[in-house]
C-alpha cells in the first residue's frame, strides 16, 4: 500500500481535501489518525448535501472504522436519506451503508436486522459488486451479533465474510474496495476471536 503514501503527501494535501477519495487513501497508506479527521471534516461539509449519493458515499468511507470525532447518529441521517431517495432505495450500497452506520451508532439489533435482510437479498453467485458489497456488509453483521452476545453467529458469519474476500481475484476490485475489506477484516477478527 505505499503507493497509497504519495496521495497523502502535505503538498498534494490541498488538491485531495474535498476529494471523496482521500479518507481511503490515508486508510490504505495506514494514516488512521488522519483518516478521522478528513472524514469528520467531510462529514461536516456533506452531512446536508442535496444528493443523496454524496451523503451515501460519505457515510459509508466514514464507517470503515470506528470514529470518535463524528456523530454517529448523524452519520444514520445520512445514509437514511440516501436510502430514502426513490432512485436508492432498493440500491445495495445503501443499505449495507444503513446498516454499518447503525453498527457505529451502538444500534446492534437494528444494524443485525438491516443486515441479515441484504445479505439474504445478496446471492454469492452474483457479480463482484454484490460479492463486496455482501462480504462488507457480513463483517458488519458479525460485529453486531457478537454485540449482541450471539459470538457462535458471529464466528460463522467472520468466516463466511473471509471466504468471499479470500475467492476475490485482484482485477475483479477497484483500487479502494481491498482497503475496506482488508481493515474491516481485521476490526471483526479482533472483535470476534478476543
Amino acid at each position: 500500500f505505499d503507493e497509497f503514501s504519495k496521495g497523502v503527501e502535505p503538498d498534494l494535501e490541498h488538491a485531495f481535501i474535498a476529494s471523496k477519495t482521500r479518507p481511503v487513501c490515508l486508510l490504505g497508506a495506514g494514516r488512521l489518525k488522519r483518516y478521522r479527521e478528513v472524514c469528520a471534516q467531510l462529514v461536516e461539509v456533506f452531512h446536508d448535501s442535496p444528493v443523496p449519493s454524496n451523503r451515501g458515499h460519505i457515510a459509508w468511507t466514514c464507517t470503515l472504522t470506528p470514529n470518535h470525532l463524528i456523530d454517529a447518529k448523524l452519520l444514520v441521517k445520512m445514509a437514511r436519506f440516501c436510502i430514502d431517495d426513490p432512485d436508492n432505495e432498493r440500491d445495495l450500497k445503501c443499505a449495507r451503508t444503513l446498516g454499518a452506520c447503525l453498527y457505529r451508532d451502538g444500534q446492534y439489533a437494528e444494524a443485525a436486522h438491516v443486515l441479515t435482510e441484504l445479505t439474504g437479498a445478496i446471492g454469492e453467485g452474483s457479480g463482484s459488486t454484490a460479492r463486496y458489497v455482501l462480504a462488507c456488509t457480513k463483517y458488519f453483521l458479525a460485529m453486531a451479533r457478537l454485540d449482541m452476545g450471539h459470538s457462535f453467529q458471529a464466528q460463522r458469519i467472520l468466516e463466511e465474510a473471509n471466504l468471499i474476500t479470500d475467492r476475490f481475484r485482484a482485477d475483479e476490485l477497484d483500487w479502494a474496495q481491498p482497503i475496506a475489506l482488508k481493515v474491516l477484516r481485521q476490526e471483526a477478527t479482533a472483535k470476534v476471536r478476543e
